[in-house]
C-alpha cells in the first residue's frame, strides 16, 4: 500500500465528517420544519424527510467507521 492510497482513504474520513454534520443539520431542519407545520399533510411529508436524513446520517456513520478501519490497517502496511 504506497501513500497515495492512504490520503485518498483520509480524504474519504474527511468527506464523512462533513457529511455527517450536514446530515444532522437536514435532519433537525425538517425535525423543526414539521413541528411548524400548518396541517397533517405537510408535518407528514417533512418528518419523513427527517427519517430519510437519519438513514443517510446512519451509512454516512457507517462509511466513517469502516474508512477509520481501513485507514488504521494500510497504515500498518507502510
Amino acid at each position: 500500500m504506497d501513500k497515495t492510497r492512504l490520503k485518498s482513504i483520509k480524504s474519504m474520513m474527511e468527506i464523512a465528517i462533513i457529511a455527517i454534520g450536514r446530515e444532522r443539520n437536514a435532519y433537525n431542519f425538517y425535525m423543526e420544519a414539521s413541528e411548524e407545520a400548518y396541517d397533517e399533510e405537510s408535518k407528514e411529508l417533512f418528518i419523513t424527510l427527517a427519517n430519510q436524513e437519519k438513514q443517510h446520517l446512519a451509512n454516512m456513520e457507517k462509511l466513517l467507521e469502516t474508512t477509520k478501519s481501513l485507514y488504521e490497517e494500510e497504515k500498518k502496511k507502510i
